[in-house]
């Protein structure tokens, strides 16, 4: 699936709903959450950060639309190190954002803004490390 096909997603898990094939435990169709999502950042098939900086916008523009997404996360915060294949990064090993995670970011802001998306509730609070 990608997320230009988002609405065909939902119309078949409605239909799917009709049809007493799918549903939640209340009757209704699924609700939809988009996890790891992203654009290569490097690879044969990278996207430039240009390009990964509207596509971000655009994609996540798509989904917030759509009131069947619950969620969307993008993968992979922080660049992996060099030799991994599957690189999906915002954020370059030295830490320096990228056009991409600006892009990002000031969206995320502007829709907040707007009540089009929920705000960050705080900080998470991680469990110790065993044996720590």
């Amino acid at each position: 699936m990608t997320v230009g096909t988002l609405g065909r997603l939902t119309g078949a898990l409605d239909r799917l709903a009709q049809a007493n094939a799918l549903t939640t435990p209340q009757g209704k169709p699924l609700d939809v959450y988009l996890t790891e999502f992203g654009y290569f950042a490097s690879g044969p098939v990278a996207v430039p950060p240009p390009k990964r900086a509207d596509y971000l916008k655009t994609a996540f523009d798509i989904a917030a639309r759509n009131p069947r997404v619950k969620e969307m996360l993008q993968y992979i915060l922080v660049s992996p190190p060099a030799g991994v294949r599957f690189n999906t990064s915002l954020i370059n090993l030295d830490g320096k954002p990228t056009l991409p995670f600006t892009a990002l970011s000031k969206w995320i802001h502007t829709n907040v803004g707007q009540g089009r998306v929920a705000p960050n509730p705080g900080p998470i609070q991680l469990p110790a490390a065993p044996g720590s």
